[in-house]
């Protein structure tokens, strides 16, 4: 079977593609390692690292399709929310390096697979990163409130019922579960029978109640605590 010739560069060729790099605004690494070669010696370049040429010629051929995917979006009246924040990656990609890596990074990947969803999605995400820095700060940063909200409110209601003596023998879910009803019956029977508010207060000048009504403060005060206003 044939193999597929020998790649043949000519040195207008090879001038043609140093002009393209110099062009761009940020480099990979081949490029300029391109880029210093060919200002060394063209020649020698052209005799010594035909591979450095081919990876370059490649990158070329994959960059002027992504222009030309990139026209399209251009014309294209119905963009997506991902189009659109590439179209705003460009307005960007001649002074900023992630901006221009960025773009030209999710224009291959929407080119070759457009359709896939979980890719698009991904894209977006990295894209959104650049052109807004804050976001996944602003993400991280409530998911860590979050967390901490969830760790202390978990660390009260531990501390509020090992000082309940009330329904000892149930775990700590179903200990809950019976205060959520109770306090469901409290309210109804504030509506239904007459004298049972003075029965509440009442209950609440007990000693026990006291004692958990300054634990509650005391856990409200807390300096540690991510639920003060």
């Amino acid at each position: 079977m044939a193999g597929r010739p020998n790649l043949v560069v000519t040195l207008d060729e090879l001038c043609e593609l140093y002009k393209h790099i110099k062009t761009l605004p940020f480099h990979k690494i081949i490029e300029q390692n391109f880029v210093q070669e060919y200002e060394m010696n063209p020649e020698n370049l052209l005799l010594q690292n035909m591979a450095l040429v081919k990876k370059c010629r490649y990158e070329k051929n994959d960059f002027d399709k992504r222009m030309t995917y990139l026209n399209l979006l251009k014309h294209n009246p119905k963009l997506t929310k991902l189009e659109q924040s590439i179209l705003e990656l460009e307005k960007l990609s001649m002074t900023n390096v992630d901006a221009y890596f960025t773009m030209h990074k999710s224009l291959d990947q929407l080119r070759r697979s457009a359709k896939n969803e979980f890719l698009e999605k991904n894209i977006a995400i990295e894209v959104q990163k650049v052109l807004d820095p804050a976001i996944p700060q602003q993400k991280l940063e409530s998911r860590n409130q979050r967390n901490a909200e969830l760790i202390f409110l978990g660390a009260a209601v531990k501390k509020l019922l090992a000082e309940s003596t009330g329904y000892e023998a149930n775990n700590d879910i179903e200990r809950i579960g019976i205060a959520l009803k109770m306090a469901m019956f409290v309210e109804f029977g504030k509506e239904e029978y007459k004298g049972f508010k003075n029965v509440i207060q009442s209950f609440e000048e007990r000693p026990e109640c006291q004692k958990i009504n300054k634990v509650i403060n005391k856990i409200i005060n807390d300096p540690r605590n991510p639920h003060k206003q």
